[in-house]
């Protein structure tokens, strides 16, 4: 990267997967001046660099607390308006099955050093996920830019705890503006005080427990018996990648979690097309009659605008 100038380069990603690897300084002072026009710079997995700063990017991505710390004292990013940060523990890269798995830490994670981000304004700790909100929370109540910083996205909240742990995060922000809130769950949190609230959907569908031994009945047209479903098994697939749909399937699933919320001791109707939709959104639902009703749905395409599915609910 750094034998020729990439006047064009507006987005550069960089990282170790498996142990930190430290560029050499001078190398990657030329590789920064040969893009001129870098304004997203993302640091992924280990670090690469030894402490540095860098003038004129826009926005920076940082994916482990690793990477976090190896900024090291005392930086300073004076352009950053956006930062997406995960200051969490790394994850591993485990060469045996090819998944990231996090290890369990051996000593205390290390201190959050003093970055200075005087231009900052969003704020995205959502992909820390909630299981790591507190790691999120502290760099949020640490920082300096708090002070400036006008949008804060954040994972999830599941319950009145998590809301109050919010409150106490944002504590002492004067410039917040709004907050984001990137997934749904069963939780509809009230308003917060003097900030504007972009909430996710509220999940439309059943929890895990309500779920749990009830099924739908489908029926194909001029067929005698029906093909049934288990709602559970939709219900997992829902609660980890729901808000990743495209906005058709998202509004396919959406619809039909509020026909079957509706559904009484009588049988509905319903859209094979909308069905058609929600099904082969996810491939990976398979067992307990999915795998069978969207090869049922295939076979049949394509499906009139308004052809109907008789369905009613069944005890699994």
């Amino acid at each position: 990267v750094a034998r020729r100038e990439h006047v064009w380069l507006a987005r550069f990603t960089i990282g170790a997967v498996y142990q930190p690897t430290t560029i050499a300084a001078n190398v990657a002072s030329e590789a920064f001046r040969a893009m001129p026009r870098l304004e997203t710079l993302e640091l992924r997995s280990q670090p690469v660099f030894a402490p540095f700063s860098h003038p004129s990017i826009k926005r920076l991505v940082i994916q482990s607390r690793d990477v976090y710390v190896a900024l090291g004292e005392g930086a300073s990013f004076e352009d950053v308006a956006e930062l997406d940060v995960v200051v969490a523990q790394a994850m591993a890269y485990d060469e045996y099955d090819g998944e990231y798995v996090e290890e369990p830490p051996e000593a205390a994670a290390a201190a959050l050093p003093k970055v200075s981000f005087p231009s900052l304004r969003r704020l995205d700790l959502a992909h820390h996920g909630i299981a790591n909100i507190d790691a999120a929370y502290e760099l949020l109540r640490t920082i300096d830019a708090r002070a400036h910083v006008t949008h804060v996205k954040i994972p999830q909240l599941r319950n009145g705890a998590d809301r109050e742990d919010l409150i106490a995060a944002i504590r002492d922000m004067p410039a917040l503006e709004a907050i984001e809130v990137a997934h749904g769950s069963y939780y509809d949190p009230p308003d917060l005080p003097n900030v504007r609230f972009v909430r996710a959907e509220t999940w439309p569908w059943p929890t895990q427990e309500l779920a749990q031994g009830r099924g739908l009945r489908i029926y194909m047209p001029l067929a005698k018996y029906g093909d049934t479903v288990t709602l559970v098994d939709a219900v997992y697939v829902m609660e980890t990648s729901y808000e990743t749909l495209p906005p058709p399937a998202r509004a396919a699933w959406s619809q039909l979690w509020q026909f079957v919320a509706a559904l009484d001791k009588e049988p509905g109707t319903f859209s094979a097309r909308l069905l058609a939709e929600a099904v082969d959104a996810f491939p990976s639902l398979m067992q307990n009659g999915w795998r069978e009703l969207r090869e049922e749905l295939s076979a049949r395409r394509p499906l009139a605008a308004d052809a109907m599915l008789k369905i009613e609910r069944s005890k699994i």
